[in-house]
């Protein structure tokens, strides 16, 4: 129903500049008419109930624009008609289609290879401060680390292994 009343409302206005506004002579009796019953059509319309079944709506529909037909036809001459059955047109402006080049690919590159981050290399090993006899006695020595020496015969033994003398320094596995 809303669509018929701003295609009512156009005709109307399509009418006012036609009839001119200092020309005083009305529409003329046939365009009155038709005007008068699609206005009467329009008003039924939008008294009917909005819970009413679809079929009289639509019959109710197609009736309105057979009306509208008429008084387009009346009013405006035959090639209002055709008008009249066309479709609305869109508000804006509709330009033609750009064409645009195809995207071209780009070539494949091989992929590259990453390895994994290795894991990192152990820090060397701070060496050793050189060992040396702190304080000895018959059974064996203390180291400066404070390692007890066993002594076997004249070697010193420690918790690795048998460790050589010379002089002061230690020097043990």
């Amino acid at each position: 129903m809303r669509r018929c009343l701003p295609s009512f409302v156009l005709l109307n206005c399509a009418l006012l500049p036609a009839w001119g506004a200092d020309a005083p002579s009305p529409a003329p009796p046939a365009c009155q008419a038709a005007l008068h019953s699609l206005q009467q059509a329009q008003d039924q319309a939008a008294a009917a109930p909005q819970g009413a079944s679809a079929v009289p709506r639509a019959v109710t529909v197609e009736h309105l624009k057979a009306l509208q037909r008429r008084a387009a036809v009346a009013c405006l001459g035959p090639a209002a008609a055709h008008a009249a059955d066309a479709p609305p047109r869109s508000p804006h402006v509709s330009a033609a289609p750009i064409a645009l080049p195809r995207p071209v690919p780009l070539p494949t590159l091989p992929r590259a290879v990453v390895a994994p981050p290795a894991a990192p290399a152990p820090a060397p090993a701070s060496p050793r401060p050189p060992l040396s006899a702190a304080a000895c006695d018959a059974a064996g020595c203390w180291a400066s680390d404070g390692t007890r020496l066993q002594r076997v015969g004249p070697n010193l033994v420690g918790p690795h292994g048998i460790c050589t003398q010379q002089g002061a320094l230690l020097s043990c596995p």
